[in-house]
């Protein structure tokens, strides 16, 4: 993904977020019965829930821009999170992606080395709705070696599942659930979901065109 579009979808990101935490209610008026509320004496908190931010798929997801680099990706989206002061950030990892690639391999230890987290998202991204649950816990295990290379003495055991996909069948899901806990993890679940990936391969296009007004199209979409 080129960075001035990365950057734009961390804004509208960052944006959604703030309105989903409430952030633009900064006044907390007395409560009131729900029944006997107007439309303008919706209650307003003095302190907010938050909202963390996970990427997933680091540290390679989607095709790559002409003349781009995992590296510059990742250190682009790791300052832009620190110069807001966002903490707490997670990227989930899928190993496979560190094989014989030195770009991503510097890409997922440049976004360590700036502060931000990593987690479990299977070795490969296989579906579990597809896979048989053995399978899946195989896949989890696997990434597991690269977590702690790079992230040291920091916890990694958080998990996300691929697709956000817990299982087709009762069963499955259990038993990858029990596999989680049983190993000491946490699972990350996601409450809003905007999917850029969508946007990384067309923006590669209009950039080989040299097509601004493509560009213009799919920031505004």
């Amino acid at each position: 993904m080129g960075c001035a579009w990365l950057v734009s979808a961390l804004q509208f990101a960052l944006g959604a977020a703030a309105l989903a935490a409430g952030q633009q209610s900064p006044r907390a008026p007395n409560r009131q019965p729900v029944g006997h509320r107007t439309a303008s004496q919706v209650w307003r908190l003095k302190s907010h829930p938050s909202v963390p931010l996970t990427f997933d798929d680091l540290p390679a997801a989607g095709g790559l821009s002409p003349d781009d680099t995992r590296l510059r990706i990742a250190s682009a989206l790791a300052n832009e999170l620190k110069a807001r002061h966002i903490k707490g950030v997670y990227g989930f990892v899928t190993a496979a992606d560190l094989q014989g690639d030195p770009d991503s391999q510097q890409a997922l230890g440049a976004w360590v080395n700036a502060g931000m987290n990593i987690g479990n998202h299977t070795w490969s991204h296989p579906s579990l709705n597809r896979d048989t649950a053995a399978e899946f816990e195989r896949q989890i295990a696997l990434d597991e070696p690269g977590l702690s290379q790079y992230a040291g003495k920091r916890d990694w055991r958080r998990f996300r599942y691929p697709y956000l996909e817990e299982g087709n069948t009762p069963r499955k899901r259990d038993a990858v659930r029990g596999w989680l806990h049983a190993h000491g993890y946490r699972i990350a679940d996601v409450t809003m979901n905007f999917e850029d990936d969508d946007w990384s391969d067309p923006y590669g296009r209009c950039l080989v065109q040299h097509d601004q007004a493509g560009i213009a199209w799919l920031k505004q979409s």
